[in-house]
């Protein structure tokens, strides 16, 4: 008897156990399947908003041509000869469809929302993203930079230098020298123009030199001295707890000096050291894995960089090439960087600044003999930059950024530390208000209300236009 029940219960457990089995098959299949979709719209998704930030960016090209050409309504999007234009009411890539949507709350402004809409999985999926932009030279006229003023100083905990500044919607980033009473990246809230309030921070435990941030306002990318790890990427989703995305080393020693950013791929402007490239592109589209993309090097350095916002696209660097310190890099494909053209700027010092406005670039260099500090420079033709206008500063010019219709600069000079310049004729650049600070200006970041101007010892100054 206990023998037939000892029979009975072994079929028993072997049913039992193929019930699990087929369960348990079922199940990791299932979930199998599951991940896989999910990794299939994940993939998508990456696209989809990769292609959604391409669409704000060529809006803010049309606009920087003639902002009268940013039309409310319902666009699509068509490139020809390296300019874009809208062009009915949606355009098609790979499957995806992206549409802009521009509204006018006011005469000088345009709110433009960029929207993808796939199919994965036999369901429409869809992503957005937002930017407002504003008719510079409008705008200008409704304040008065002529009697720019300091409205509020700020100093930041510790003594190390602020080396790099950066804005983004209602936050300030700043980067600093490497020190031991602060971390070096520093979260400013700025929704109070005139009272920046700290809100997070990250130690980087090397200099961190500049600063750009991704279209979408997620991630910071930061250019750094660590030569064991040049780029950092940070998550800034939550303003006051910054987070890592990655660290990635470059080939060589080299500091990154500057940084550009285009989409989901950046630029960067390299310190010589140890078989480092001068500059580089890098795929950020995964901000956990970094692709670099391409390279290209003169064996000399480059200090900083600004890209192209109309025509064919092309980097502008300040480089420390003494006998060509204006170079403009074709970066059509970023996995080909192609030397275009160059300046010789005179004298053997090295470029420091770089921006750039539709055909028209800002750049600012080493104070010394055989030249001045600041020009214009012609880039309708990026291949061949032609010198337009210049200033004396008699002083290092260390940062340059348009906005507002002007040139804002932060200088190495005793009297006007912070200056603002009108080149809307490039051929006769002037000044338009100089303004002391108590030491060496380094970078300045700037918004329609207020100029964010970051010196040595830590301290952050908010400049901002008269009545």
């Amino acid at each position: 008897m206990r023998c037939h029940l000892r029979a009975g219960q072994s079929l028993i457990e072997i049913l039992i156990a193929v019930a699990i089995f087929v369960l348990s098959a079922t199940t990791v299949g299932v979930l199998l399947i599951d991940a896989s979709q999910t990794s299939l719209r994940g993939s998508g998704d990456i696209e989809a908003r990769q292609y959604a930030i391409e669409g704000l960016e060529a809006a803010r090209a049309i606009r920087d041509v003639n902002f009268s050409n940013v039309t409310t309504g319902t666009y699509g999007l068509a490139l020809s000869n390296g300019s874009w234009s809208l062009s009915g009411t949606s355009d098609t890539q790979d499957g995806f469809t992206r549409s802009l949507t521009i509204t006018a709350p006011d005469a000088d402004t345009r709110y433009v929302t960029s929207t993808v809409t796939w199919t994965s999985n036999n369901q429409t999926e869809s992503t957005a993203v937002f930017t407002i932009l504003t008719d510079w030279p409008v705008a200008t006229a409704q304040t008065n930079w002529a009697t720019a003023y300091v409205a509020a100083t700020t100093t930041l905990t510790g003594t190390a230098n602020i080396t790099a500044a950066s804005v983004s919607g209602t936050f300030l980033y700043l980067g600093r020298a490497n020190n031991a009473a602060s971390p070096e990246f520093v979260i400013m809230d700025i929704s109070s123009s005139t009272n920046p309030v700290q809100k997070g921070t990250f130690e980087i435990g090397a200099n961190v030199n500049d600063i750009a941030i991704s279209a979408n306002g997620q991630f910071a990318y930061l250019a750094t001295a660590n030569t064991g790890g040049e780029l950092r990427i940070l998550n800034i989703v939550n303003s006051t707890n910054p987070t890592s995305s990655s660290t990635f080393n470059l080939t060589g020693n080299g500091a990154i000096n500057a940084i550009a950013v285009s989409g989901t791929t950046i630029f960067v402007a390299r310190s010589i050291s140890g078989g480092t490239t001068d500059i580089q592109s890098i795929n950020v589209a995964n901000p956990a894995g970094p692709i670099v993309l391409g390279s290209n090097t003169g064996g000399v350095g480059e200090n900083d960089i600004a890209l192209s916002t109309t025509g064919t696209r092309f980097a502008f660097l300040a480089s420390a090439n003494t006998s060509q310190e204006f170079q403009s890099v074709n970066i059509t494909a970023p996995g080909t960087l192609v030397v275009g053209g160059g300046i010789n700027m005179g004298g053997t010092n090295p470029g420091l600044a770089m921006a750039v406005s539709g055909t028209t670039a800002m750049y600012g260099m080493t104070s010394g003999a055989g030249h001045n500090e600041f020009y214009t420079v012609n880039v309708a033709t990026p291949a061949s930059p032609v010198t337009q206008g210049t200033l004396i500063y008699g002083a290092n010019v260390n940062d340059l950024q348009v906005a507002n219709g002007y040139v804002y600069a932060a200088s190495a000079s005793t009297t006007a530390e912070f200056s603002i310049i009108n080149a809307t004729n490039p051929l006769a650049p002037a000044f338009v208000s100089k303004v002391g600070l108590s030491t060496t200006a380094n970078h300045v970041a700037v918004t329609s209300t207020a100029a964010y101007v970051a010196e040595n010892s830590g301290i952050l100054n908010v400049i901002v236009p008269g009545p």
